[in-house]
């Protein structure tokens, strides 16, 4: 019975952080309390005394106004600012005991089950990536983005919540992982004051499903309660980047499981007795690949050293090959459909299109292997050293804006009796395509070739 109090009191608190416009203190001790302001929630004056005042001194006191305890017009303004929906003050015990200050695994897939109706699928889908990364890049996580309907640990809804410039959005802290952005906000892709910038709101609240809580003290923090429109930039000053690398750890930094895992690994190594054969078949791959002097190491070598060199070349060829260090070399695609070359315009941050007549940087394109055979590759741009992505498992086009590789990333070379290839994605086992003869951007939609899914990979 306890607990299950305990879940009903956690989704009040989460839920109904309302903005329904507040002027009245009435109005304003249920709205405080429902924040986390207010101690005792006894509905009994004998076991506790509320004193409204105090409570507002309180609020006043964490967001810096001048401590009147009443309802002057600085606080009432404040009181009527939209914000997230969690509360700024720790919960009770019981609540608290539900849920964890950080997520106990470091691979975390995330899914967007369906969108605003200002704002595209495609588009919003984009933008909670992005906000994603700002987390991604200070913490050792790996997030993948998943299909709308794939079971995810994170998982974003729009839903009604209050109706528009109230509560603006709020999430669960781990493990649970709902995300709920209110579907009566005017949500914008712009940074100006015509409506609520979505990106700015999707960093905050992931930074909630990843176990930050309000930052009240810092204006400048991103964990602010109350929405604050600024420029994109580097979103996270150093107060969030502090909170988020104590929590989970510097990602340049080897944390615990990482050493333990490595030690498994050189264990193996250690253990592992590879044949003749096997080092051959290795060190073929190796070459193949460019590696510096894999020429050079012959069968005189390897009956020098023995079993040890045996040993040895083969544990670095998986070194190297599980580190991802080997680029098999960098090439440029050239569209069949209109001669044009696919490039990662302005810088990566569009999608890719064949429509450029000369290779320059944008036009620059690493081959990056999957898989031990070569029959899986990774493209990943020059210009921005991101990988390229088959966007909403291949109903969006194709864009270079992926640190990892994952299924969306993964392409099949298709080799064409004319001598050109085709690309045939991974993440929905379709081919890409140069639509509308190559106006349009690539997108990995179709399932057959013709001169539109014919490209020639030309190295550089």
């Amino acid at each position: 019975m306890q607990l299950y109090l305990a879940v009903v009191v956690l989704l009040f608190f989460i839920h109904h952080v309302s903005l329904i416009p507040i002027g009245t203190e009435a109005e304003a001790l249920e709205y405080l309390t429902q924040l986390g302001y207010n101690k005792c929630q006894s509905q009994s004056k004998v076991l506790c005394s509320i004193n409204f005042s105090s409570i507002l001194r309180d609020y006043q006191q964490t967001f810096g106004l001048e401590k009147t305890g009443k309802l002057d017009e600085p606080t009432i303004e404040l009181l009527n600012t939209p914000r997230c929906g969690n509360a700024d003050r720790p919960l009770s015990s019981s609540v608290l005991a539900l849920t964890k200050s950080k997520w106990s695994k470091t691979r975390l897939r995330w899914a967007l089950r369906n969108s605003s109706s200002r704002i595209s699928h495609a588009q919003s889908l984009n933008i909670i990536r992005d906000a994603f990364e700002h987390w991604i890049k200070h913490t050792p996580l790996n997030i993948e983005q998943v299909c709308p309907t794939c079971e995810a640990d994170i998982v974003f809804n729009f839903v009604p919540v209050d109706g528009p410039s109230g509560t603006l959005a709020y999430a669960y802290f781990p493990e649970d992982g709902r995300v709920h952005f209110d579907s009566a906000e005017n949500w914008i892709e712009r940074f100006d004051h015509d409506g609520t910038n979505l990106f700015l709101v999707a960093v905050h609240e992931i930074g909630h499903a990843l176990g930050l809580k309000h930052n009240t003290k810092d204006k400048q923090s991103i964990m602010y309660p109350t929405y604050q429109l600024m420029p994109k930039g580097d979103i996270l000053p150093n107060t969030d980047r502090k909170w988020i690398t104590d929590k989970y750890g510097d990602p340049d930094l080897i944390d615990e499981i990482q050493i333990d895992t490595l030690s498994k690994v050189e264990e193996d190594r250690q253990n592992a007795q590879p044949s003749l054969a096997e080092v051959r078949s290795a060190l073929s791959q190796m070459k193949s690949r460019k590696a510096p002097g894999s020429d050079a190491v012959t069968a005189d070598f390897l009956k020098a050293g023995g079993e040890p060199a045996i040993k040895w070349l083969h544990a670095i060829f998986i070194d190297i090959w599980k580190n991802e260090e080997m680029v098999e070399e960098t090439v440029a695609l050239k569209s069949r459909a209109n001669g044009k070359f696919v490039a990662a315009e302005h810088y990566g941050s569009l999608p890719l299109i064949a429509r450029s007549d000369a290779v320059s940087e944008w036009e620059k394109f690493e081959i990056v292997p999957v898989d031990e055979n070569l029959s899986l590759i990774a493209l990943r741009a020059v210009v921005n050293k991101m990988y390229v992505a088959a966007e909403s498992g291949g109903a969006s086009p194709l864009i270079a804006n992926r640190h990892q590789i994952s299924t969306w990333e993964t392409f099949q070379v298709v080799k064409l009796a004319d001598g050109t290839q085709a690309l045939k994605s991974m993440a929905n086992n379709r081919f890409v395509c140069a639509d509308n003869n190559g106006n349009s951007p690539l997108i990995a939609n179709r399932d057959s070739v013709s001169a539109w899914e014919a490209f020639e990979i030309i190295p550089q």
